[in-house]
């Protein structure tokens, strides 16, 4: 089990689903989570530094743009942290050499990739699961009236 940090980036004043779907799939299997949506929150206490993995929404260009400063920011806190770059711009991202061995860029067509990647950063997963059945863990994310 993995203890992750889930972040958003720009969602347009929605609640960021692009974090609330891989947070349920990534709960199921057992992992520890917390999640900040920096569109309206500052930097989570603590940061990157106590988390053994970092997942970030990119399902826009403009998300791209601002995850740079994330991962920027993450690589300063603790420069071994794998980050993970899940939607549309994933892919453009590794393209790009954004990322390093042992990151992960998913368009999230595939879920398994992501539990993939998590299940390598700590101990075993509980159990692997998939999205289907699963509802957003909207938990983690500000209340809709923010």
């Amino acid at each position: 089990m993995a203890k992750l940090l889930l972040l958003s980036t720009y969602e347009l004043g929605e609640q960021p689903l692009g974090i609330a779907m891989p947070g349920a799939m990534l709960g199921a299997a057992g992992h520890e989570l917390c999640a900040t949506d920096l569109a309206i929150d500052g930097w989570p206490p603590g940061g990157s530094a106590s988390v053994d993995g970092v997942v970030c929404s990119v399902p826009m260009h403009t998300a791209l743009r601002l995850a740079l400063a994330a991962i920027d920011r993450i690589r300063m806190e603790n420069p071994q942290t794998p980050v993970a770059l899940i939607g549309l711009y994933a892919p453009v991202a590794e393209r790009i050499g954004m990322l390093r061995p042992g990151d992960l860029a998913s368009s999230g067509i595939d879920p398994s990739e992501l539990l993939t990647w998590a299940s390598r950063l700590g101990p075993r997963s509980l159990h692997a699961t998939t999205q289907e059945g699963l509802l957003p863990r909207r938990d983690l994310l500000p209340p809709l009236d923010r």
